[in-house]
């Protein structure tokens, strides 16, 4: 199985966004790496988080736990993590489990983008909300 690796990169005129580009594959010897990345990702201020898995060949169940868990809690904190191109085969395992519901995908890292920057843009108040009036 071929190592993990993940390459991030923020926004320009968004740091709290970013795109993280994953490759290898996410099963018992590599589990600690992704977890790890994505605990780092929040501790340094992303809000939200688009991972690139089309370079991920394998993810197994406890890969997915992880991926739940991380979503829910970027969720928790007001976030959101999303998935773009995923591997088909990863894709077909994901679509078994049904998690669907709770992470949402996307054919590119541009629609994921263009996604979840217009979801921060509907869920931010705006002034007139905001100053009470």
């Amino acid at each position: 199985m071929p190592d993990f690796e993940a390459k991030v990169a923020t926004l320009k005129d968004n740091k709290e966004v970013a795109v993280c580009q994953l490759s290898g594959g996410i099963d018992t010897s590599t589990l600690l790496n992704f977890q790890s990345a994505l605990y780092r990702l929040r501790r340094q201020g992303i809000k939200r988080l688009v991972l690139d898995m089309e370079n991920i060949s394998y993810v197994n169940s406890t890969g997915f736990s992880v991926l739940l868990k991380h979503a829910e809690l970027f969720k928790k904190n007001a976030g959101e993590l999303v998935v773009a191109k995923m591997h088909p085969k990863v894709q077909l395992v994901f679509d078994v489990l049904g998690l669907a519901p709770y992470i949402v995908l996307f054919a590119s890292v541009e629609e994921a983008v263009a996604g979840i920057t217009v979801d921060e843009a509907l869920t931010a108040p705006t002034e007139e909300a905001s100053s009470g009036n």
